[in-house]
């Protein structure tokens, strides 16, 4: 599988963008989001994926619901949301598929606020 059909899989079986919850937004609350996304997320996000520490995944996802409630982004409430569900239930699988889709979900999240400039 390449990895544009992972991406699309991932997309479509977990999490689907929003795009009118963003698009009443200012565009520069979304994009300093963005900035602090990039900048704490994804890498601890790359590490999580490996290590599978579900004390670390809960931490990880709670600091995600609340940088989703500081700049008012349901899609990222929404997905933090998701990946609490998952860890209640265990579900290493789907929470490493959760943990994938982060990057693609920024970038989307990103494309979406450039479209809309």
């Amino acid at each position: 599988v390449n990895i544009i059909e992972r991406t699309e899989k991932l997309r479509s079986k977990l999490f689907q963008v929003n795009k009118d919850s963003l698009s009443n937004k200012r565009f520069e609350d979304l994009a300093l989001m963005i900035n602090d996304l990039e900048e704490n997320f994804i890498e601890k996000c790359a590490e999580l994926s490996e290590t599978l520490i579900l004390g670390d995944i809960a931490k990880f996802a709670k600091e995600l619901k609340n940088i989703s409630q500081k700049y008012d982004c349901e899609n990222l409430s929404s997905y933090a949301d998701n990946m609490l569900e998952k860890l209640k239930m265990m579900d290493i699988v789907q929470l490493n598929n959760y943990l994938d889709y982060f990057p693609i979900l920024v970038n989307d999240i990103k494309n979406i606020i450039s479209e809309e400039e």
